[in-house]
């Protein structure tokens, strides 16, 4: 039953994604909202499929993939494409029916029982092609549940096509210019009734859904909108069950979240996006200083700023769970703050409000140079904490030296991989600066009094942080076309030498027709993100060739995809010694934040996890 469901689901999705690629028509008022219960939990539209043909052409995307050296490179692996005429055929007939419009809803979802989905498509073909392109999908379901039943029942003037197998039933309406499928009849006959007028009250209606789109632009190209009040208790109580010991502020805070809305405009080259949390009582706050700004210099290709938030009973997990030894390495940490008489409390009177990641990348450097930047409120109680880091009771101690005014702390050197790393911290009147080479920390700190041209100086930054509203809360920026540049270039000729060692790899690949870095990189420019509160909630938004929120999932993709073979493994053969591995790395200077745990800076935490290994 459940498979009938999700195969309906997926076949229209797949339609979703294909037309927007192949549609192309005149815009047109949508009527979807008002077709849609008030209670609707969740609602992915796509409102003018015409348009966003018309866009996707303009993006960066689009001209990196025509590319003849990309297409030439991609030429094997696409002709490996399983039923790639299939495909053809398949896209050939929906470019017949002409869609323009589509969404997918899911309005309710029963204590025990199957979510409550409808889905609709417009088109200006003809209904005998849309019926055409379901009748391959008829003959597969029917075909995997022989048993069940086809019938046509009659509401009103419309007939609607059911099928039903045990206790699901899917079914389909033709209305006007529309083909809606469900998979509930009463839901079914509700959006008819809605359609002919017949019922009010719709989505469109809801409090919850106005003060949500109203921070939308009206020609985004898809729409996604949840409405929390309908899922929230039951996502906290799972939450809970997952986590007994998480922070009972967070899930109060989350219950506090009434809806959100997502959306994505081809905006030229660019992609926008934005997502706008729905949450009375946040109230418009001053705007980031980024003082870190200071540090940075023309050669800086990523920087991140965040405001620091404290948790509240923040608890770390079990650090037995962990076989990597950093959350061991990191309870210490905790461990010794505690044995200094140190709180969390004193922790946000020494450093704040903002936490700063700054990564340089010299063209004649074969690797990056990331700092962590803290802004200094007390710089007597935030010596406390660097004095806990640096003078551990049972690790090596930092070797100090001051100069020009500024205090550095040092351990040895240590190869990690190609790479030397010496891990300092730095203590200066407006700082404290955690890197992996001395003499990156020491040039950032030079940046503070020196004249020479800071990134927020530099046009594409300034052009890029006018593409988003003024943060309040966090914001990041990343030189897409160098950074590309940097990583690329080198790993090319890697690559072409690597998989001369894969057995098979040329079957699926030709690396000599890799493109070269000028072919991808000319189309890249800036990434930047923003996020700020606003008058009933938070605002986020994030403009680039891709997003940095498509950035990061696409990485966490990537990541799953690599880490998901190593726990498999990890389970079929577990370690000969239940004793959990040593730690790999040596104390991170940048402890200290993460130890006390704030939101914005749980990302940066990851930076300095290469810190080097402990010497014998």
């Amino acid at each position: 039953m459940k498979k009938l469901v999700f195969s309906v689901v997926v076949a229209v999705a797949v339609i979703f994604v294909a037309i927007i690629f192949i549609t192309k028509r005149a815009p047109h008022a949508s009527r979807v909202a008002e077709l849609l219960p008030q209670e609707t939990i969740a609602l992915v539209h796509l409102p003018d499929v015409g348009r966003t043909r018309e866009r996707w052409p303009k993006t960066a995307l689009y001209q990196i993939w025509h590319e003849p050296e990309v297409q030439a490179f991609f030429e094997k692996p696409l002709s490996k494409v399983p039923q790639r005429d299939e495909i053809k055929r398949r896209r050939e007939q929906i470019r017949q029916i002409d869609p323009h419009e589509a969404f997918l809803a899911v309005t309710s979802i029963p204590e025990n029982g199957t979510p409550k989905i409808i889905a609709g498509i417009s088109y200006h073909g003809k209904k005998s092609d849309v019926d055409a392109l379901l009748g391959d999908l008829r003959k597969a379901v029917q075909a995997e549940w022989p048993s069940g039943k086809s019938d046509i029942v009659k509401v009103g003037a419309d007939e609607v096509e059911t099928f039903t197998n045990a206790n699901v039933t899917i079914a389909a309406a033709f209305k006007e210019d529309w083909l809606l499928v469900a998979d509930d009849l009463d839901l079914m006959k509700a959006t008819l009734a809605r359609f002919d007028g017949k019922l009010s009250n719709g989505l469109r209606d809801n409090a919850n859904f106005q003060s949500c789109v109203k921070h939308m632009p009206i020609d985004f190209d898809v729409l996604t909108f949840v409405q929390m009040s309908g899922i929230s208790d039951r996502l906290v109580s799972f939450m809970m069950m997952a986590n007994p010991g998480g922070d009972p502020h967070a899930f109060d805070e989350l219950k506090k979240i009434q809806a959100l809305v997502t959306m994505t405009k081809l905006d030229d080259a660019n992609l926008r996006d934005a997502m706008f949390v729905l949450k009375p009582g946040e109230g418009k706050k001053e705007t980031m200083g980024r003082g870190a700004l200071s540090l940075t210099s023309t050669n800086t290709l990523v920087y991140y700023a965040a405001e620091m938030q404290k948790a509240q009973n923040f608890k770390m997990p079990n650090p037995a769970l962990d076989q990597s030894g950093v959350l061991k390495m990191l309870q210490a940490y905790l461990d010794n703050f505690a044995a200094q008489g140190l709180t969390a409390d004193d922790f946000y009177g020494a450093f704040g409000p903002e936490l700063s990641v700054i990564t340089d990348w010299l063209a004649t450097s074969q690797t990056p140079a990331p700092i962590i930047a803290l802004d200094l409120r007390d710089k007597a109680k935030a010596q406390r904490f660097v004095d806990a880091v640096t003078q551990p009771p049972n690790g090596q101690p930092w070797a100090k030296q001051v100069i020009d005014g500024t205090t550095y702390f040092q351990l040895p050197p240590t190869g990690f991989g190609f790479v030397q790393i010496s891990a300092t911290l730095a203590v200066s009147d407006k700082f404290v600066l955690a890197g992996l080479s001395f003499d990156a920390v020491k040039t950032a700190l030079a940046q503070l009094n020196s004249k020479d041209v800071k990134l927020d100086k530099l046009p594409d930054f300034r052009k890029a942080a006018d593409a988003v509203n003024a943060p309040t809360l966090a914001f990041s920026y990343v030189d897409a076309k160098t950074l590309f540049e940097r990583i690329y270039g080198p790993l090319r000729p890697f690559a072409m030498m690597w998989t001369a060692f894969i057995k098979g790899s040329s079957d699926y690949v030709d690396v000599s027709k890799l493109p070269a870095t000028e072919t991808i990189s000319k189309h890249l420019t800036p990434i930047v993100f923003s996020q700020s509160h606003v008058t009933d909630g938070v605002m986020s938004e994030s403009v680039g060739p891709i997003t940095m929120t498509q950035a990061l999932v696409g990485f966490g993709a990537g990541a799953g995809a690599a880490i998901v073979p190593l726990l498999q493994k990890q389970m079929i053969q577990p370690p000969a010694s239940a004793s959990p591995a040593p730690p790999v790395f040596a104390p991170a200077p940048a402890v200290p934040a993460p130890s006390i745990s704030t939101a914005p800076m749980q990302p940066p935490a990851s930076t300095p996890s290469p810190e080097p290994q402990t010497t014998p």
